[in-house]
């Protein structure tokens, strides 16, 4: 009954008050032993799980082609985060510097947002996007959105309303249970698509053939009471307590991600 979970391996960056461009000064991310160590499971048909970041950079570029070969999934290298304020101050607690220098570099204006909207950055290749709500949003939140079919079998909501880190990446031949929704206009998936990015992408990835689960959102960082995480036998009474409360995105790891890991 072992189970592996990788999670945070996004890497630790340097502060946020360094000019030094995004590159520099991150360490973590995926590494070789970690590698082995998920094919070893994988090949003993033991159950692994990735979140958030899996593959994307920092890890190495000769471990992310190996791991994506072998689990044929794909990191196409974008994260984003929904933000309730884009205003320079809000950002930069999750932000560093630098990336205030690239967007000026790249659309040769200063960072002046303010209000709700969805920030991509692209590490490896040093480009970001910014989507104020107010110009490219068709709904409050981005959604988590799942198929009926999957809804029922995992137990999970037919939309969760989500304001997490999420990566993009690419399911290959593999099974997607539920995948997230930015709820742009057509101006906003437009620009989008301009950097070869979709405006609704893979949420969670069923392996096909092997027992392996991935992630697409840091759906784990929630704040949760010792209580509460005692309580996964009282699943049938938490649903019903949390039910209707899809559309709060606080609500999230109750609603949508507790149950998800059950079903599990």
């Amino acid at each position: 009954n072992d189970v592996l979970f990788f999670v945070d391996n996004k890497g630790i960056e340097g502060t946020k008050t360094q000019s030094s461009t995004p590159k520099k000064n991150v360490y973590g991310g995926f590494n070789q032993n970690d590698y082995f160590l998920l094919k070893e499971m994988l090949l003993k048909q033991k159950l692994v799980i990735g979140e958030y970041n899996f593959i994307s950079y920092p890890t190495e570029e000769l471990v992310r082609y190996n791991t994506e070969q072998f689990l044929d999934i794909y990191s196409l290298g974008w994260v984003g985060k929904y933000f309730n304020n884009l205003s320079k101050d809000k950002v930069s607690e999750f932000l560093s510097n630098s990336w205030f220098d690239i967007f000026k570099q790249s659309y040769s204006s200063d960072w002046d947002f303010n209000g709700p909207g969805i920030v991509l950055i692209n590490s490896s290749q040093y480009r970001i996007i910014v989507l104020p709500a107010e110009k490219y949003m068709i709904a409050e939140f981005p959604d988590v959105n799942t198929s009926p079919e999957n809804a029922g079998k995992y137990g999970l909501p037919l939309k969760a309303a989500f304001s997490g880190w999420f990566d993009i990446a690419y399911q290959g031949k593999n099974k997607v249970i539920s995948s997230i929704n930015l709820n742009l206009n057509q101006e906003g998936i437009d620009v989008l698509n301009r950097n070869g990015i979709k405006s609704e992408f893979p949420a969670v990835i069923e392996s096909s053939g092997k027992k392996f689960y991935y992630m697409a959102g840091d759906f784990s960082k929630s704040n949760v009471s010792l209580l509460n995480s005692r309580l996964g036998y009282l699943s049938s009474i938490l649903r019903n307590t949390v039910k209707g409360k899809t559309e709060d995105p606080d609500k999230f790891f109750k609603v949508y991600y507790n149950f998800l890991l059950s079903g599990i």
